[in-house]
């Protein structure tokens, strides 16, 4: 019994072992045929590496210009509200003490202008009721 069970035993280890060297085989195979594969992207790989390495420097240096760009940016933006808020400002300042002066300048004016066209309009009128007399 023991040496059937041997015999049943390295029959399987056998047949395991003629398996796995038929798998094996497939393997060398394939490596073989991925041989050339694997040369060129090794004779490439180099330049490939050399180019991220400009790639990556290239991205540095413009994003090192950006910043700057929008450091520029930020202060002439904060420049342009500096000057609008003082204009603002000023605006308003001369709203509160110019308003009143222009509008009461503004009320002779036509005060004035009323006034010089009646005295026009009289005199010419008066003209012609002097005349028809």
């Amino acid at each position: 019994m023991l040496e059937i069970s041997f015999i049943i035993l390295s029959i399987a280890f056998l047949l395991l072992a003629g398996s796995l060297v038929a798998i094996f085989v497939q393997f060398w195979k394939i490596l073989d045929h991925l041989r050339p594969t694997i040369d060129q992207l090794n004779l490439r790989l180099p330049s490939i590496l050399r180019n991220l390495e400009d790639v990556a420097e290239n991205i540095k240096d413009v994003s090192s210009q950006v910043h700057f760009q929008v450091l520029h940016l930020t202060r002439l933006v904060g420049q342009v509200q500096t000057w609008i808020g003082a204009v603002s400002v000023i605006e308003e300042k001369l709203k509160a003490g110019m308003f009143p002066q222009v509008l009461g300048r503004l009320r002779n004016t036509r005060a004035l202008w009323k006034g010089a066209r009646v005295f026009v309009r009289t005199l010419v009128s008066g003209d012609d009721k002097t005349a028809g007399s």
